[in-house]
């Protein structure tokens, strides 16, 4: 295996529950980071927002909860269907749920909010990570409002290892990273569960406030506020996140 070999549709293997599922995340986090998202957005129910990528949908979920108008976006088919039926359980009319590669979209001026969490930038190129941006911007109406959760370039880069081991339920995880070039990471992760060993690859542009500030204003945002965590805390060198607020 060539390990400085790029495989630019990752994405389409790596997305699978029976490897990668977000069921380890606690519901308190989920509706920390919704209160975050509602209370620096500042909107107001009725309001549409996008979730992009929505993955298994936790932030859409809890935001239709509280009367917003949802659209959730995601490419894996598994997490959507499994958010439907979350959805149907509970009654919930006000969302839409939208198979798609994240790139491809073509909203215009259609959403108060658009949200994108959980470090779910970086997955392509600069070309088409900056292509993203514009499109998310154009998705907009005038005076919406954009939030961009990603991981801290420069956290990441002080403290990452080569190699993690974990335990997360009741699977066993070796994580290995390898730095493409000064800002291209390649996760390779192998994933140990009822004794069988999977492999899966995905790669992530690392973003730090300068380079961040930087994509976000080509693609036409004013960044308003950067913080460090969604306690509402500014960004600083050892901030594990990056949370941007923009607005069109």
């Amino acid at each position: 295996m060539d390990r400085n070999k790029t495989n630019k549709e990752w994405f389409k293997s790596f997305f699978k529950k029976d490897f990668y599922n977000f069921d380890f995340i606690p519901k308190k986090r989920t509706q920390e980071e919704v209160s975050f998202i509602i209370k620096a957005s500042g909107i107001k129910k009725g309001f549409k927002i996008l979730d992009i990528p929505c993955g298994a949908a936790r932030h859409s979920l809890e935001l239709a909860k509280k009367k917003f108008d949802v659209t959730a976006l995601d490419y894996s088919k598994e997490y959507l269907e499994d958010a439907v039926k979350k959805a149907q359980k509970t009654g919930l009319k006000n969302i839409t749920f939208v198979r798609k590669d994240m790139r491809k979209i073509d909203f215009r001026e259609e959403f108060d909010l658009a949200i994108n969490m959980f470090t779910s930038f970086g997955y392509f190129d600069d070309k088409d990570n900056y292509l993203f941006l514009k499109k998310i911007y154009r998705s907009l109406k005038k005076g919406g409002v954009f939030i961009i959760d990603i991981k801290n370039g420069v956290f990441r880069k002080n403290n990452l290892s080569e190699k993690n081991w974990d335990i997360i339920g009741d699977a066993i995880e070796l994580q290995e990273f390898v730095w493409l070039n000064k800002t291209t990471l390649k996760n390779i992760w192998h994933k140990i569960e009822n004794g069988e060993m999977k492999t899966r690859v995905f790669y992530l542009k690392v973003y730090d406030k300068k380079s961040l500030n930087k994509i976000l204003k080509k693609a036409g945002f004013k960044v308003k506020k950067i913080y460090g965590d969604f306690d509402f805390s500014l960004l600083k060198k050892n901030s594990k996140r990056i949370i941007a607020v923009c607005k069109k």
